[in-house]
């Protein structure tokens, strides 16, 4: 988390708007860091769970989400160990929640291999992503609703697919939409 915090504020290019949203590391030793605490109620405290957060602060956080992705995308050929990394890693721990179901694992390891094949040896942009980008990591005002902060970065990864923390938000989103629905 430190570190990540400490490559984040040096990135020259990360706009003022994604910067003074990300807490600064304030002392740190070898087992325990001290950040800046920014302002804000967490997104989940902001909102009645029966009615998710929508407006200013979503278009906030897609802002944030794009600002970082571009401010720290680099181009990268997918090798294999890069493939693994990005994809293999995550199917093989649905693979582990699918034990049984045959049919699944299946389709899980042919859209792997179709992916594999797909993507290895092509360019991609890689970027560097929050991890857990979700309400209860978004600090928002209280009264506005504008984005104040985003918080817990020990899930920050230096290499994952542009895009993918806005994608985990929204799928909170729409989960708390369908929860409403189905009220």
């Amino acid at each position: 988390n430190c570190e990540a915090l400490t490559r984040l504020h040096q990135n020259q290019h990360l706009p003022t708007f994604c910067r003074e949203r990300i807490p600064r590391v304030i002392a740190h030793s070898a087992d325990t860091f001290i950040e800046e605490q920014l302002p804000g109620a967490l997104g989940w405290q902001r909102v009645d769970m029966a009615q998710p957060p929508a407006g200013t602060l979503l278009t906030d956080a897609w802002e944030f989400s794009l600002g970082l992705s571009i401010a720290t995308a680099k181009e990268a050929t997918v090798s294999p160990a890069l493939f693994q990394r990005l994809i293999g890693d995550d199917i093989q721990f649905l693979q582990h929640f699918c034990a049984g179901d045959t049919e699944l694992l299946d389709t899980l390891a042919s859209f792997q291999e179709r992916l594999r094949q797909a993507l290895t040896g092509q360019a991609l942009s890689i970027v560097t992503a929050h991890g857990d980008y979700g309400y209860g990591n978004l600090l928002c005002d209280p009264i506005s609703d504008r984005l104040t902060g985003v918080i817990d970065w020990d899930t920050c990864r230096d290499t994952e697919l542009p895009g993918i923390d806005f994608l985990n938000l929204l799928i909170q989103h729409l989960r708390m939409q369908v929860g409403q629905i189905g009220r």
